[in-house]
């Protein structure tokens, strides 16, 4: 794992790349993602749950790149097709340990940080981030939660910062040209994130990935 500090160029340029390949570059993938956990982590010690979780998957795929069957893991449309010939997605299981499932895990989190921080524009300075966080959880990620899942992420929510705090801790420095820059790297970020969710979705209903059942 990447320990340097969390920079939206390098999750944009990650992302970015990771598409260029048009059948999804993994590790561009995660070095991508590593960049959302470590955005996670700035939300506060009441999102470390999801951020943990994050990681967990995150090593999850890093362990199958670097594994003995590495040449099926550098790309993302490979990594399905192999896992999906070889048996390794439990079709029928709520958990294993496939790339495959984990990558959707991550794929479902990242369309809730996409829709989160695309509302950011909506919102004032000084107006907490706590409704648009929630508007984009119960359109995104909280059909796959279970009721006690649910309660604890809206009440962590909560807690969330003003949008102007939520600039402040990606630039901590609070310099003027360090926020500006701030504010206009957030929609391009977005929109490399985007774009990544966009391609693997197009995988994930191709190999039907999205019936799996998670926990």
């Amino acid at each position: 794992m990447d320990s340097g500090e969390f920079s939206m160029v390098t999750l944009q340029d990650l992302f970015t790349t990771s598409v260029k390949d048009p059948n999804i570059s993994l590790r561009e993938y995660v070095d991508g993602y590593e960049q959302v956990y470590k955005f996670l982590n700035l939300l506060g010690t009441l999102f470390g749950w999801v951020a943990t979780d994050v990681q967990n998957k995150i090593d999850v795929l890093r362990k199958h790149m670097d594994g003995p069957n590495k040449e099926h893991y550098s790309n993302i449309s490979g990594m399905i097709e192999y896992e999906n010939s070889t048996g390794q997605i439990m079709w029928k299981k709520s958990s294993d340990g496939s790339g495959s499932r984990n990558l959707l895990i991550l794929h479902r989190a990242l369309e809730y940080v996409v829709a989160f921080l695309a509302k950011l524009d909506d919102i004032e300075e000084d107006e907490k981030c706590t409704n648009i966080s929630r508007d984009a959880y119960e359109t995104t990620l909280m059909k796959y939660h279970p009721w006690v899942v649910q309660k604890a992420a809206k009440l962590a929510m909560n807690l969330l910062p003003t949008k102007k705090g939520l600039i402040l801790k990606v630039a901590p420095s609070g310099e003027s040209d360090d926020v500006q820059r701030a504010y206009k790297e957030f929609p391009q970020a977005v929109e490399s994130m985007r774009k990544a969710y966009d391609e693997i979705e197009t995988l994930c209903q191709k190999h039907n990935l999205q019936s799996l059942n998670v926990q």
